[in-house]
């Protein structure tokens, strides 16, 4: 032991705190200066290669690799709304039983509304909108599809859509008739898929109503109806909604609107969402939303959104306080079909008082205005 502890001793008297051997130290200054322009050398072969390299990179040429994307682009549904909702043009087509009922409906609606010297035209549309039943005014005032789609094929292919197949109509709760183009056959889908091909579709749109017909230096009279508010209500085109498929066309989905007389060329592209394990109040894994198709009184089955839940949200606090929906804001859920429509004045019994009705009528003017908070 006390030869090991003699040895370590030394060791230690031969080294420096930092573990260098003194021996080091103690060379003679040429040998150091040797070492100091190795090491300089040594650096700069290094440095040298790394330019090299760099050069050698920068002078090749660039090259790209694009690989497939995972997600399979997939064509989304293309909804179609007529603007206004309501056309001007079709009442001209309505019998006469169809004709008197509607003049009985607004003679009703004037009559109410001028105890408060409301009758402004708007007011009338908008309560006589909401008023006759959807049903009926989905067929006499509402877009046709029929006379509203001319023509819609896949290009290149030259490919032409069923009309009835892969063309459906729906009511939406803003635009009441709307149509959406939903290809059916598994081949179209993948023609669509393709980067070269695209959806060719050929509109018409109601754009002009006059209460006479104008021809050469007389005039044709039309069967008008008594209300004359019909003839602010001009069509602008349509609203076209993109949403993937089996989603809702409402205020979240990417749309455009397109004019009459113009060609439009829009340019599709696929975002994939992945949801986080931990999801926020309004997002849900429930598979599909159901809301009241106005057009045909029944449920229309939709893939649940966060607009789903947004409109969920709001319609609990209408049917909450007001005890009624409120139409054109927000789609109906199904579930609360029953509840009145608080712009439907045929509901307003004979006997109603005035702050009823006055109610109806401050509210109106404050969703006019966006005034309700």
């Amino acid at each position: 032991r006390s030869q090991r502890k003699q040895i370590l001793e030394e060791s230690a008297s031969d080294t420096t705190i930092h573990g260098i051997p003194r021996t080091v130290g103690d060379r003679h200054p040429a040998v150091k200066a040797l070492w100091l322009l190795a090491f300089i050398a040594f650096v700069g072969f290094l440095t040298r290669q790394f330019v090299m390299a760099v050069i050698k990179l920068r002078s090749l040429p660039v090259s790209t690799s694009i690989e497939p994307n995972s997600a399979t682009f997939e064509f989304p549904d293309v909804h179609f709304c007529s603007q206004p909702m309501i056309s001007a043009s079709y009442p001209s087509t309505m019998g006469a039983e169809a004709r008197n009922f509607t003049d009985a409906q607004t003679a009703k609606i004037v009559q109410l509304l001028d105890r408060f010297n409301a009758s402004h035209p708007y007011f009338v549309a908008v309560a006589l909108v909401n008023t006759l039943p959807t049903s009926f005014l989905s067929e006499n005032f509402g877009m046709r599809k029929e006379q509203s789609i001319v023509k819609a094929t896949v290009m290149p292919m030259n490919v032409e859509l069923e009309f009835d197949k892969d063309i459906e109509s729906f009511g939406h709760y803003k635009y009441l008739n709307c149509f959406r183009v939903r290809p059916k056959q598994n081949d179209i889908q993948s023609m669509l898929g393709n980067v070269l091909a695209y959806l060719d579709i050929f509109l018409y749109a109601d754009a002009t109503y006059n209460q006479s017909v104008k021809f050469y230096a007389g005039h044709i009279e039309s069967r008008g109806l008594s209300f004359t508010g019909y003839e602010n209500l001009l069509g602008s085109g349509f609203r076209v909604y993109f949403t993937p498929k089996y989603g809702y066309p409402d205020e979240f989905s990417p749309s455009v609107t397109i004019a009459p007389g113009y060609t439009h060329f829009i340019k599709l592209s696929m975002q994939v969402t992945n949801w986080a394990e931990k999801k926020g109040q309004c997002l849900s894994d429930q598979p599909n939303v159901q809301y009241v198709d106005l057009a045909k009184a029944e449920p229309g089955s939709y893939r649940y959104n966060l607009y789903a839940c947004y409109a969920k949200e709001l319609a609990n606090i209408y049917a909450t306080n007001l005890e009624a929906n409120l139409p054109g804001m927000l789609p109906i859920p199904y579930s609360q079909k029953d509840l009145p429509n608080i712009y439907n004045f045929s509901q307003i019994g004979p006997n109603a008082s005035d702050s009823e009705i006055l109610n109806r009528l401050v509210f109106m003017k404050k969703i006019t205005n966006g005034q309700l908070t």
